[in-house]
């Protein structure tokens, strides 16, 4: 839990900028990644990230730049978790599946990219991890609710795919359509 480099402490400057009812952070903290509008320095980045944090910033300043590590092994373990929950439902849904293929399937999702992202402490590498794992997440749940339609399975595959496009929109908008296509299948 050591203090990280640059844009470690992005995410808990917006939820610091949140407490006080505001969206714009400290110039410093945001260096060349902010944008200057009206005086204002804002972060491009989504907010969900910096909501996961609020809890933590209640107790002051001393988390700063501490938590994207431990953030980054989270969403590292919820992708490969994912990935299993992913592959049991596939096989189902195509006649059943082997142990060992869904085991195969996640140590290829641990040695992926996603190792690669989990390895460097930055606010871009949490960013894309945490995009990868909630879109792994809603794919599970849309599974899930193509199996058994209901409100009880779409409520949480909505909430998935509006926390992916809060964390990284591009990602979000391809979760967003992966439910609703379930959705018009499924009408």
């Amino acid at each position: 839990f050591d203090r990280g480099g640059f844009s470690t402490d992005f995410y808990d400057a917006q939820a610091h900028a949140f407490l006080r009812g505001r969206l714009d952070v400290a110039p410093e903290v945001a260096g060349p990644e902010g944008f200057l509008i009206d005086g204002r320095t804002y972060l491009y980045y989504g907010p969900m990230l910096a909501f996961a944090r609020l809890p933590f910033t209640l107790f002051g300043h001393w988390v700063d730049g501490r938590l994207s590590a431990a953030s980054m092994v989270l969403a590292f373990f919820l992708a490969c978790t994912a990935t299993s929950h992913l592959a049991r439902r596939v096989g189902a849904l195509l006649g059943g599946g082997s142990p060992r293929r869904d085991a195969t399937l996640v140590a290829a999702v641990a040695c992926s990219p996603a190792m690669s992202l989990a390895g460097w402490n930055s606010v871009y590498d949490e960013t894309e991890m945490w995009a990868f794992a909630l879109f792994l997440a809603t794919a599970v749940m849309a599974l899930r609710l193509w199996a058994s339609p209901s409100r009880r399975t779409l409520a949480p595959a909505l909430a998935l795919a509006c926390a992916t496009v809060l964390t990284r929109s591009s990602v979000g908008f391809g979760a967003l359509a992966t439910v609703g296509l379930v959705g018009v299948l499924l009408w």
